[in-house]
């Protein structure tokens, strides 16, 4: 297989894999750009690391890494994110920037920064927190890597139900099913 992609304009990109540098906060988000207090201070906002800045001993200028405090998975996975969005790019990519925030945070990164921050710009996301997605966002379905369907939400979603099962529900066999130890459908485990 071979091709060819062009993009015009700066990409900000998040990782699903979170990392930091050995730094303060400021600095794994600056990621070398000049200042700017009030961008800054929107995206502290938007990724919801103003709560976690005030709790930190120096604030945004705490150290991070070897001599410094050591942050949660949901921390880094912000800090990652607020990386991409200071860039200020005209693409996103942000790679399952959602797994590893609890539900509550998820849905305000939804609506700062999918909905708000990121509206008027070319995003491309992979999730599975397919309860924040619009009925008429375009969505691409992968299976085993390869594109299963894609369309509008909605219009997917009516042809492949059982891929927008959210965490909490599960799918009610439609035939009867060897007898699992927990008494829940395999499927359940596959859906947390």
């Amino acid at each position: 297989m071979q091709g060819r992609i062009i993009v015009e304009g700066r990409i900000g990109f998040s990782a699903q894999s979170p990392w930091t540098y050995v730094g303060t906060v400021r600095e794994n988000i600056l990621f070398g750009k000049p200042y700017n207090k009030r961008w800054y201070d929107k995206i502290l906002a938007a990724t919801t690391l103003v709560y976690d800045c005030r709790k930190f001993p120096a604030g945004d200028s705490t150290l991070i890494g070897d001599k410094g405090i050591t942050l949660s998975g949901g921390q880094k996975a912000r800090i990652n994110l607020a990386r991409a969005l200071y860039a200020d790019g005209e693409v996103f990519l942000l790679d399952d920037v959602l797994s590893a925030v609890d539900p509550r945070v998820g849905q305000e990164i939804w609506r700062n920064v999918v909905e708000g921050i990121l509206k008027e710009k070319c995003l491309l996301m992979t999730t599975n927190q397919v309860q924040f997605i619009s009925n008429d966002a375009f969505v691409i379905i992968l299976d085993g890597g390869k594109i299963k369907d894609f369309g509008k939400r909605q219009e997917v979603e009516e042809r492949n139900p059982d891929s927008f099962l959210q965490p909490h529900q599960e799918q009610e066999p439609s035939q009867p099913e060897p007898e699992n130890i927990r008494g829940r459908s395999p499927l359940s485990k596959d859906l947390r």
